[in-house]
């Protein structure tokens, strides 16, 4: 079942899960707070009464170049957003009974977005590129980085692909966090999910 967390069927106690985040680590820079309001909202799948899946959203105007501007505190909040920014999925450490559960997650909260906030016209992601320098032991060039991620030899790459995604761009000196300039000389990506992603048949 999906949850977020301004439905009826939101627990507070599923916010705890959001810290496994291993994508984003919940820092005092970048707080779970941040992600809580109201440009932002965090989607869970439950089963048996337990977030066994997180994703986080941010409602951005356009796309942005560094992902402080999604996580960090001081960043300021959107009134008119364009874009549905899929910055974090993850499985949490409950056990699930749905194969796939990171798309299915996507898939549902960008139907329920589509049909809740009609305003937003794009559904991205902001993602990490985790194994770059363990495949370059000098930053790439744009064009062996794309190359790098269609042949899905990233796995952030390899499951946004194989969901139906398309990558939109590469992001250069996107998340300057210690982890990611060594994961990846800072780089990050847009891929893009498109409206024939979304099932309508899927109810809010």
């Amino acid at each position: 079942m999906l949850v977020h967390l301004r439905s009826a069927e939101f627990h507070p106690d599923y916010l705890q899960y959001v810290h496994q985040d291993p994508v984003h680590s919940i820092t005092e820079s970048r707080s779970l707070e941040r992600r809580c309001e109201l440009d932002r909202n965090i989607f869970f799948w439950i089963e048996n009464n337990v977030p066994t899946a997180v994703l986080c959203v941010a409602y951005i105007q356009g796309l942005t170049d560094n992902i402080d501007e999604i996580l960090d505190v001081a960043s300021a909040v959107c009134l008119q957003a364009d874009h549905a920014v899929f910055y974090s999925v993850f499985r949490t450490d409950k056990p699930s009974g749905v194969q796939n559960t990171g798309a299915r997650l996507i898939r549902e909260a960008a139907t329920w977005i589509h049909a809740n906030r009609p305003e937003i016209q794009q559904f991205v992601t902001m993602s990490p590129i985790p194994n770059l320098s363990a495949h370059f032991a000098e930053p790439p060039t744009m064009n062996a980085i794309m190359e790098f991620l269609s042949a899905q030899k990233d796995p952030v790459a390899k499951f946004h692909i194989r969901n139906g995604a398309k990558i939109l761009r590469v992001i250069p000196n996107a998340d300057n966090s210690e982890r990611r300039r060594t994961q990846s000389y800072g780089t990050m990506v847009n891929y893009g999910y498109t409206q024939s992603f979304i099932d309508p048949a899927i109810n809010s």
